[in-house]
C-alpha cells in the first residue's frame, strides 16, 4: 500500500500503467491490512465480546472510509480551486503583458476563463485567433481612418486603391504576428493549467504519505509467535 500511494504521488498522469500499478498495490496492500486490523480487533476476545468487538471493527472501517473519501474530495476540490486561480492569474499577467489591441486582449481572457470554467480544453491547439472576418474588419477600420487622417475621401480611385493595397498589407501582416504571439502566450497558458492541474491532483496523496509511513508501527502491535504459543 505504501508502495501504491508513493506512486501516486509521484507518477505522471499521461502513463496509464503508473496508474494501474498504483491502483494493484494500494488494492492488494489494502487486502493485506484488512485481516491482521480484524486479528487485532477480536483477538483477546470470546463468546460475546467477540460477536461485539467484530461489530466494532466493522462500524469503524466504515467510518474510515467514508472520513477518507470525504477529506480526499475535499482536498482535491481545494487544490481545484487553488489551482484555476493561480492558472487565472498567470493568463492575466501574461496577456496584459502583449502589445496588441485591448479588444484582442479581452477575448483572449474570455476565451480562458470560459475554458476554466467549463473544464474544457480544445483538443488541438490553436493557431488563429484573430480570423479572415477580424481581418477585414480591421482593414476597413484602418482604411477609413488613413483617408480621414489624410484628408484624402475624395481622392481619385487609383491613389485610394493604393492606400487600401497599403493599409490591407499592414494590417495582414499586424495579424499574423499578433496570432503568432498569441500562440505562444496560449501555449505557455496550457503548459501551465496542465502543470497546476496534475499537482492539485497529486497533493493529496503527497499530504497522505507521511501517514501511509506510520502503518507501519501496527507491527509492533502483533506478539511474536512463540510469546503466542507460550501464552496458550
Amino acid at each position: 500500500m505504501i508502495g501504491g500511494y508513493v506512486i501516486l504521488s509521484q507518477m505522471n498522469p499521461d502513463v496509464y500503467w503508473q496508474i494501474c500499478v498504483a491502483a494493484i498495490l494500494v488494492g492488494a496492500g489494502y487486502g493485506i491490512v484488512i485481516g491482521p486490523i480484524t486479528v487485532l480487533a477480536a483477538g483477546n476476545f470470546t463468546g460475546n465480546l467477540l460477536t461485539a468487538s467484530q461489530s466494532v471493527i466493522g462500524v469503524f472501517r466504515q467510518i474510515g472510509t467514508s472520513l477518507a473519501v470525504a477529506i480526499f474530495v475535499s482536498a482535491l476540490s481545494a487544490n481545484l480551486v487553488t489551482a484555476k486561480t493561480n492558472i487565472w492569474t498567470f493568463a492575466q499577467n501574461g496577456v496584459e503583458a502583449l502589445a496588441m489591441a485591448d479588444k484582442v486582449k479581452s477575448d483572449t481572457l474570455v476565451q480562458v476563463k470560459t475554458q476554466l470554467a467549463t473544464e474544457k480544453t480544445p483538443k488541438h491547439q490553436q493557431t488563429t485567433f484573430i480570423g479572415k472576418a477580424k481581418t477585414q474588419r480591421l482593414i476597413r477600420l484602418n482604411y477609413q481612418q488613413a483617408l480621414q487622417k489624410n484628408k484624402l475621401t475624395q481622392a481619385p480611385a487609383t491613389i485610394k486603391r493604393r492606400i487600401h493595397r497599403q493599409v490591407s498589407q499592414a494590417v495582414t501582416a499586424r495579424v499574423a504576428q499578433d496570432n503568432r504571439t498569441l500562440t505562444s502566450v496560449v501555449t505557455k497558458i496550457r503548459r501551465e493549467t496542465k502543470q497546476q492541474l496534475t499537482q492539485a491532483f497529486l497533493r493529496p496523496y503527497r499530504l497522505a504519505l507521511p501517514f501511509t509511513f506510520s502503518m507501519l508501527l501496527t507491527v509492533f502491535l502483533f506478539r511474536k509467535r512463540q510469546d503466542y504459543l507460550n501464552r496458550n
